[in-house]
């Protein structure tokens, strides 16, 4: 059986930062588990941004640091912004 561990992220006491984080590695899980390797290999970060739009807190993090771009994501924020 076969383990993987993700250390992707410093320590933070932010709640806000905390749920982004594990929303980003419940985006990556979720990519890993559901898409064929092909698909992986030819993504790109708007692909994985695009999968994790349900995602309210993610999508706000990427966004303030400027990591969230594109139609898909700048219309969710839009929406969610009421603009």
């Amino acid at each position: 059986d076969a383990t993987i561990e993700f250390r992707l992220f410093r320590g933070t006491l932010n709640m806000t930062t905390l749920r982004a984080t594990l929303q980003l590695v419940d985006v990556l899980l979720d990519v890993a588990k559901t898409r064929s390797i092909a698909w992986i290999a030819r993504s790109s970060w708007l692909d994985i941004i695009e999968a994790g739009f349900q995602h309210p807190e993610l999508m706000t993090y990427l966004d303030k640091r400027g990591l969230a771009y594109g139609p898909l994501s700048d219309q969710i924020l839009n929406d969610r912004r009421g603009n």
